[in-house]
């Protein structure tokens, strides 16, 4: 059994109260003779002793009470919640951001008809060209669109220079949406020094025109430099009955009949309309071969003293609208009146488009050269009429 503080104190009082008793008791078993005064002082402290006797039991008993009390268990105060100092620094919150979940984004649809520039396969912009020299374009466009581009689609000029092109082109092949196409249109460079630009963009069968950028707004385009003006110093056009012309049926008038298929013929048209249809403003030769099956038109100039750096410049096509011509363009020449060499031959048939020729002559400088325009025909056909527009020595 466990002693409590509590027990050991009623203990410890009941001692006191006991041995304070047992101090002011007179011996027992003898009897003395005492003094009045001393029987008084007794007999007040013997009062004073039952007097202490009846405290130390009431002392007791109320002692016990207490101790027979069950012992409380004291509830600890409530802690105080201090207040934070006026210097305190307050806590800082950090905000959380609302966690949101993004929404896929829609998918535009493609437009049906869209083009994307992937290079330009020739004459990148800036190329320097001199003037009236022909030059050949072209650009590889991609069909970014929805739609297949046939070959009722057209290349067409919408605006700057046209550079003597033709103004629209036809689409050489169908082009699938994610195929690219190669696009080529034969140009002239002005005349005038600087720089020139021309626009071009696509046509559907409708009559839309589209091109590049997000909704096909936006052309693609030629650039060139023009750096000087080349000097014309013998024009073939200008001077071709100066030419003696003959064919397999002998010598052919100058100028020619267009009636005479049978014996061919060559004739001078100022402003003639080329294999494209566009028209031209520079003088054209039309030369017909005879009818027979190896059937020719030539004719010779008169001999030229050729200089260093001299051109032969001009442009071939089959002659509007003739749609079965199949011909084959020669240049030849002469030094001693005999023997006949050739600068090159080209074949030609109605496709649309037109040659340009840039034949460098300096291998013949310093000596003097008789020159010979030739068209033979190569189907036998009466379309088989070649055309030379504005053939010419430049320097």
């Amino acid at each position: 059994m466990v002693v409590t503080k509590k027990y050991l104190f009623i203990l410890a009082a009941l001692l006191a109260v006991l041995l304070g008793v047992s101090a002011c008791l007179p011996l027992i078993g003898g009897e003395t003779s005492q003094p009045p005064e001393v029987l008084y002082t007794q007999a007040a402290a013997t009062i004073g002793v039952q007097l202490t006797l009846q405290a130390g039991e009431t002392a007791v008993s109320q002692l016990t009470q207490v101790a027979l009390q069950p012992t409380a268990t004291a509830t600890p105060p409530p802690t105080a919640t201090l207040e934070p100092s006026p210097t305190s620094i307050p806590p800082t919150n950090t905000p959380i951001p609302p966690t949101f979940t993004p929404l896929p984004p829609t998918a535009t649809p493609l437009p049906c008809n869209l083009a994307a520039f992937v290079a330009d396969v020739t004459i990148p912009d800036g190329t320097v060209f001199e003037a009236g020299q022909y030059f050949t374009k072209t650009w590889r466009l991609k069909n970014v669109g929805s739609c297949r581009w046939t070959t009722n689609y057209d290349m067409v000029f919408v605006r700057g220079e046209r550079m003597d092109g033709s103004v629209e082109v036809a689409m050489p092949a169908n082009v699938n949406p994610g195929e690219t196409v190669d696009l080529t249109v034969t140009l002239r460079a002005p005349s005038d020094a600087g720089t020139h630009t021309g626009y071009w963009q696509l046509r559907d069968p409708s009559g839309q025109i589209f091109a590049l950028g997000s909704l096909g707004e936006k052309p693609f385009l030629v650039r060139i430099e023009v750096k000087s003006i080349k000097q014309t110093v013998y024009n073939f056009a200008d001077n071709y009955c100066a030419a003696v012309w003959s064919s397999n049926s002998g010598v052919q008038p100058c100028p020619g009949s267009t009636s005479s298929t049978s014996s061919g013929y060559v004739v001078s048209v100022a402003n003639p309309q080329l294999e494209t249809g566009s028209i031209d403003n520079e003088t054209a030769l039309f030369l017909a071969p005879d009818s027979s099956a190896q059937g020719f038109i030539s004719g010779k100039y008169p001999a030229f003293a050729v200089k260093s750096g001299d051109h032969f410049r001009g442009l071939i096509n089959c002659a509007y609208p003739n749609k079965n011509c199949y011909v084959q363009f020669e240049i030849l020449y002469t030094t001693d009146g005999s023997s006949f060499k050739s600068l090159g031959s080209w074949d030609e048939k109605n496709e649309g488009q037109f040659r340009k020729l840039d034949v460098d002559l300096s291998s013949l400088a310093g000596q003097n050269v008789s020159f010979i325009l030739r068209v033979s025909n190569n189907s036998n056909s009466n379309d088989d009429v070649g055309v030379w527009l504005a053939p010419s020595i430049v320097r």
